[in-house]
């Protein structure tokens, strides 16, 4: 209950308020946004839906392994390495 409490409030805020925003002024959307971190979340969304399709739980190892790579993702901001990733070759 608690998992489909969390994806129905993450539906509704990026839905619902990112819908209603636009009508009372433009949305600017960074670049950085469309390069390196939409990717990012795909690859957890992925990650995290393909997690609960083979095991069907939610542990405290695998807890603490998002929590990890949350924290590398944040470093990669702090640290500037989003832009260097987001660089073509």
């Amino acid at each position: 209950m608690a998992l489909g409490n969390v994806v129905g409030s993450n539906i509704f805020n990026t839905l619902g308020i990112l819908g209603i925003v636009p009508f009372f002024g433009p949305l600017p959307v960074p670049p950085d946004l469309a390069g390196f971190d939409l990717w990012v979340m795909l690859g957890a969304t992925v990650a995290f839906l393909a997690w609960l399709c083979l095991r069907r739980s939610f542990g405290r190892a695998m807890a603490g392994t998002f929590l990890l790579v949350y924290g590398a993702y944040i470093a990669a901001h702090y640290f500037g390495l989003s832009a260097v990733a987001m660089t073509p070759p």
